[in-house]
């Protein structure tokens, strides 16, 4: 890739607003250094000081900014015999390439358009929609919109001291939340942090972390609990 898609919405990310500009310009540089290495958001690397030569930044930084960009579900990382690989979260989401509708004809079927669609198929048509359907019929699963916007709704409900609610940022954490932690009622966890944030409204901004790592380290407890009743 030369180039990376970059959203004007980061201006308003907790990144920006709890993050130190070092690791803000840490991860920018991350995503700059995958777009080069072109591997669907992956970067190979042997230690941090390795890291920290491709992209121009000490150690310790790039130490302190992983381990934040982690906790924050902004990158994953594996170790492996030779290294390390790191991961954009969502990077086919956030960097597919956008194709323009065109009135170009299968070739297969003359009556029938290509099927046309942006990298996040937001404008799916044809005989790739109909694909789609067919697959959530036969699997009999559908997304699990309701109980998403559920999650949504609560974090938008508090008054006074609002929660700095962005879909993106929060519906990564529901989405890996519901996948990762299914034995988790997410709903039934955030309900209870909505609630005691209505009792004590000083803690949404008072705490050391921001509202949405406060909700996150909510949600690990449960977790670490969930797995102490094994």
């Amino acid at each position: 890739m030369k180039w990376i898609k970059s959203y004007t919405s980061e201006l308003d990310s907790t990144l920006l607003q709890e993050a130190s500009a070092e690791t803000f310009r840490v991860f920018y540089l991350l995503r700059l250094l995958a777009g080069r290495e072109d591997r669907g958001g992956k970067i190979k690397y042997l230690d941090s000081q390795h890291l920290g030569r491709l992209v121009n930044t000490k150690p310790e930084i790039i130490e302190k900014s992983l381990n934040y960009l982690q906790k924050t579900f902004r990158i994953k990382t594996h170790q492996f015999s030779e290294g390390w690989i790191l991961k954009i979260v969502k990077w086919n989401i956030y960097q597919g390439v956008t194709e323009t509708k065109t009135e170009s004809r299968n070739p297969q079927n003359p009556g029938k358009r290509k099927a046309v669609f942006d990298g996040r198929g937001e404008e799916r048509r044809g005989e790739e929609i109909r694909g789609d359907k067919i697959r959530e019929e036969k699997s009999g699963e559908s997304p699990p919109s309701t109980q998403k916007t559920e999650f949504f709704n609560l974090l938008q409900s508090l008054s006074g001291p609002s929660y700095p609610f962005q879909e993106t940022e929060d519906g990564q954490v529901f989405d890996l939340f519901t996948a990762k932690y299914p034995k988790v009622n997410i709903i039934e966890q955030t309900k209870r942090k909505v609630e005691y944030w209505r009792e004590n409204p000083s803690a949404l901004r008072a705490h050391k972390k921001g509202p949405r790592t406060q909700l996150v380290d909510w949600l690990l407890s449960e977790v670490e609990y969930q797995d102490g009743r094994k």
